[in-house]
């Protein structure tokens, strides 16, 4: 699978958390940190769907404070959103991860590339990537 972990102004002790969780769940993935800046973001996963990536993974940009760029940036690329799995990763993020509460994952799709922002916590990755994970094997 190709996935692309775009992390979103994170701090480099959680990335690294992250970047541990992702290893033990998947072979092969990319990674990038990037700025929060919501034009630059939306430019950078338009190219990226354009190269067949199966997944693109933001990581950070989605807390509702600081305006959820990485949420903002899904929203203006995707051709349509996924709104059963963003209600869904929602719910178990929120039942888990209480400090994630006022935070916005977005799910959406543009061609044949998944999109998708989650919190800047390493327990919200944990729960979440498997569920991301059987979603894209399920087609």
């Amino acid at each position: 699978m190709n996935l692309v972990v775009l992390f979103v102004e994170t701090d480099t002790n959680v990335q690294q958390e992250i970047e541990h969780v992702l290893s033990q769940e998947v072979a092969k993935w990319t990674s990038e940190r990037v700025s929060g800046d919501v034009e630059n973001l939306s430019e950078m996963a338009f190219h990226m769907t354009q190269r067949e990536v199966k997944l693109v993974l933001f990581i950070g940009g989605a807390e509702v404070y600081s305006g959820a760029p990485s949420s903002q940036a899904i929203k203006r690329i995707a051709d349509s959103r996924v709104y059963a799995l963003e209600t869904y990763l929602c719910g178990l993020i929120a039942e888990e991860c209480k400090g994630c509460l006022l935070t916005s994952p977005t799910v959406g799709v543009r061609g044949q590339s998944l999109l998708i922002c989650l919190p800047n916590e390493p327990k919200a990755v944990r729960i979440a990537l498997p569920v991301i994970l059987n979603a894209l094997q399920a087609g």
